[in-house]
């Protein structure tokens, strides 16, 4: 090994609270591979990660960065410039980590991937919650119930905006409220299970911010950040698509609900039986419930539980980014791919395109 230490070694693109709350813990608990340059436009966030976590390099630019010895990158920057940064990693012959959502149009993101398998390099989307344990086991429940007919899927929180006035909740930086943010992750675990992914028909409407519901950071993402911003994105989304085949999904999302707890469920109903599955995703711990249910009902009931406590959201940090470096030292793709981000950007941008004249 040279100066630069580890065997794999990777940049990072972003300082934030992703970057700092999930990346960095994650890379500490993997051998053979380690961050060993970082950048940030807000120098004096870089400096503290830098020091803060013993990073070998810091730079002041990201052409800086990439002209390192580097392997690959994880992207955690802003969303508006998440195709920008992977584009110029890629044609830098870095491999690319990119988090959620790892673009705003379809036509961005066909552009990424197509560019990626044109330099014969690894484009991840960090789809994380498909690394989690209690998806794991539901995929395999859901997979018992024959042919799928509806799936319903809703991801809410009693008070869960991060960071009100920041880039996260200006349209114009971040691409979109709720549904671009937490419901890129619980789109991507329904598209799963869609084996057509033509559209028939789609619908969605949105509910913008108000003051009152956007006042104060979501707990678990306190931090001390100017409010630069106008909150001009939407606080709830709801809506439903109808595949070509038939399926039916129907989804509900909330970051600021006014009472009650945090909750994620999913219902899968098929030809033979319906699978649930009644969880917390992210790192929240506002939740009602002790424990986590997922259940199959198929002419009789199958349940397994987990602890709500538990470390499964971080966890699945580390599986995405052992699953990376597997994918890159030429391991074939069998839980994720860049393709599955396609279909995730395009329907979101068509949810988007859907809402009714005269809607939010």
């Amino acid at each position: 090994m040279d100066e630069w230490g580890a065997d794999m070694k990777f940049g990072l693109i972003g300082c934030g609270w992703i970057a700092e709350k999930a990346y960095i813990p994650a890379f500490q608990r993997i051998e053979n591979a380690a961050i060993e340059a970082v950048f940030d436009p807000d120098k004096m966030q870089l400096r503290n990660i830098q020091s803060k976590y013993h990073i070998p390099f810091a730079f002041d630019s990201v052409e800086a960065l990439l002209d390192c010895p580097i392997d690959a990158v994880i992207i955690a920057a802003p969303n508006y410039i998440h195709t920008r940064y992977s584009n110029m990693a890629l044609e830098a012959g870095k491999h690319v980590l990119c988090e959620k959502p790892v673009a705003l149009t379809a036509a961005d993101i066909q552009g990424t991937v197509d560019l990626a398998k044109k330099k014969k390099l690894i484009f991840l989307p960090g789809f994380v919650s498909r690394f989690r344990k209690d998806v794991l086991v539901f995929d395999k429940m859901a997979a018992q119930v024959g042919k799928i007919r509806c799936i319903y899927a809703q991801w809410v929180r009693s008070g869960g905006v991060p960071r009100p006035g920041t880039w996260i909740t200006n349209r114009k930086l971040a691409g979109g409220g709720v549904l671009i943010d937490i419901g890129t992750h619980l789109l991507d675990i329904c598209l799963m299970h869609v084996k057509d992914k033509k559209i028939d028909f789609m619908r969605a409407c949105m509910e913008k911010a108000s003051c009152h519901t956007v006042k104060e950071n979501a707990a678990w993402c306190e931090r001390e950040t100017a409010r630069c911003y106008d909150i001009d994105v939407e606080t709830e989304s709801s809506g439903e698509i109808r595949f070509a085949d038939g399926l039916l999904l129907r989804y509900n999302l909330n970051w600021a609900m006014p009472a009650g707890k945090d909750k994620t469920y999913i219902e899968i109903t098929g030809s033979r039986g319906t699978a649930s599955f009644d969880s917390l995703f992210g790192f929240s711990s506002n939740c009602g419930e002790k424990d986590i249910l997922i259940s199959l009902e198929k002419g009789q009931t199958h349940q397994i539980t987990f602890p709500v406590k538990n470390t499964f959201s971080f966890d699945a940090f580390v599986s995405l980014v052992e699953y990376f470096i597997h994918l890159i030292h030429g391991e074939q793709p069998d839980v994720l791919c860049s393709s599955d981000a396609l279909y995730v950007v395009e329907l979101i941008e068509k949810l988007y395109q859907s809402i009714p004249a005269g809607g939010n």
